[in-house]
């Protein structure tokens, strides 16, 4: 049995989506709400369109090889700022790992902040840190350290992921 969605719902859940996240690109949103349609970029232009010329949102200008990004109006973020491609990886990761029904973005847990914080589908509690910019292994191992140290008190993580490129040599867990 299909269910369908009437537009009003479809839009607050687009509006959900970049409340939540920020920022999500066209193939985020087709996604994240319009996997179910026969051709969902199609659909996606096409509301995202309607969205953005009655001003709920703003879509980020993006060169011409890249897929359109949107963001509410008025934008949380600055269109051209470098978190941008920070929270894009958020919703990359949020769809690579299933979307979660539990998936917090930077929560503050004493005195540690990861990324993301979410349950997998063993119930398990995960830390997440998306790290883009090369940071210096010290504010790395600090940021672990942060971690460990709230185990128990702020959060119940026993795991913590590590997305980078970066290479940390060095780290150790305490």
């Amino acid at each position: 049995m299909k269910t369908t969605m009437t537009k009003l719902q479809r839009d607050q859940l687009i509006m959900n989506c970049l409340k939540k996240f920020k920022v999500c690109s066209r193939n985020h949103l087709a996604k994240l709400i319009f996997a179910n349609n026969s051709n969902p970029v199609n659909v996606t232009n096409r509301v995202m369109k309607r969205l953005s010329m009655d001003g709920s949102v703003l879509p980020i200008p993006q060169t011409k090889d890249k897929v359109y990004l949107y963001t509410l109006n008025p934008s949380p973020i600055h269109h051209r700022s470098n978190k941008i491609d920070h929270a894009l990886k958020i919703v990359d990761f949020y769809i690579q790992y299933g979307m979660p029904k539990q998936f917090v973005i930077e929560p503050t847990l004493g005195t540690y902040q990861p990324d993301i914080l979410y349950r997998d589908k063993n119930s398990h509690s995960i830390c997440v840190e998306i790290q883009l910019t090369q940071i210096s292994v010290k504010k790395m191992q600090q940021k672990i350290n942060q971690f460990v140290h709230e185990y128990g008190k702020e959060h119940d993580a026993k795991i913590m992921i590590l997305c980078t490129n970066a290479n940390y040599n060095g780290l150790r867990i305490p």
